[in-house]
């Protein structure tokens, strides 16, 4: 039996070479539809990674605070005193810790988008990517984090402004690493590229994430084990739909595998 088979692969949706030339359509309410669907389909995986995901940040939290009791983590008041220097390196620690768990999550969605199944386990597939996906959370991050001090430096309302646009042309770099493994500054270049060819969509749809974010904090956090698979299954579906997903088709004698991956 051969251990090295070939895999034939197709692309499933868009089209990376096109959305780089902005030949894609947007189509709002049926993507909106469609990801309700798939989210009926496709919702309790994402609920326990979810789980799995605030497990492990609150395991990571309390080790940071046993070793360093005198952290800017150690109280709330700690926090709100933070000079924007420790701003800075707390946000750019949080996104190097959260990024390959979020790619997990984000990879996750990019299956569903063509109703491949998921395990909540598959979050830690980011992992496979954790270099790239960490080297573009910090990149995107800091240039983030630049701009929205310039930009606040001006109006708080210019800098509400920038975070929503700073946010909605990164969307898609982190899913371009974990989906089609680009390094992370052609990650990065082909999100702002594609991005900006239907700008206001993108702005629309980051300001519904936040949006809904808010909405989940208002309840508690209830409502986000809710909001949050139906918005990382939309992320997934515009991104096939955008950019297409790749998809290895198994050799016969390895279809019985479920545990691999195939997008």
């Amino acid at each position: 039996m051969q251990q090295n088979e070939p895999k034939e692969q197709m692309i499933v949706g868009g089209d990376l070479a096109e959305a780089l030339k902005g030949n894609y359509r947007v189509h709002v309410v049926q993507w909106v539809k469609d990801a309700f669907a798939i989210t009926g389909r496709h919702f309790w995986p994402l609920v326990t990674a979810m789980i799995s995901f605030l497990a492990l940040i609150l395991i990571i939290v309390t080790v940071i605070q046993v070793l360093m009791p005198m952290s800017v983590l150690s109280s709330p008041e700690a926090i709100n005193q933070m000079t924007p220097l420790q701003s800075l390196g707390l946000a750019l620690f949080s996104t190097a810790i959260a990024a390959p768990l979020f790619g997990g999550i984000i990879l996750m969605g990019i299956r569903h988008s063509i109703d491949i199944p998921t395990k909540g386990i598959h979050i830690f597939k980011g992992f496979e990517s954790v270099t790239a996906l960490v080297a573009t959370g910090v990149m995107t991050t800091l240039i983030s984090q630049l701009f929205v001090w310039l930009a606040a430096s001006i109006s708080p309302l210019v800098g509400y402004v920038v975070t929503l646009y700073t946010s909605a042309i990164f969307c898609l770099a982190i899913p371009l690493v974990v989906e089609r493994r680009l390094s992370p500054l052609n990650a990065i270049y082909y999100s702002i590229r594609i991005t900006h060819y239907q700008l206001p969509f993108f702005i629309g749809l980051t300001f519904v994430f936040y949006m809904c974010f808010i909405i989940g904090l208002v309840t508690y956090g209830l409502l986000l084990f809710v909001l949050i698979p139906y918005l990382v299954n939309l992320l997934g579906l515009v991104y096939r739909q955008v950019i297409g997903v790749s998809v290895h088709l198994q050799p016969p004698s390895q279809s019985t595998r479920s545990d691999d991956w195939t997008a």
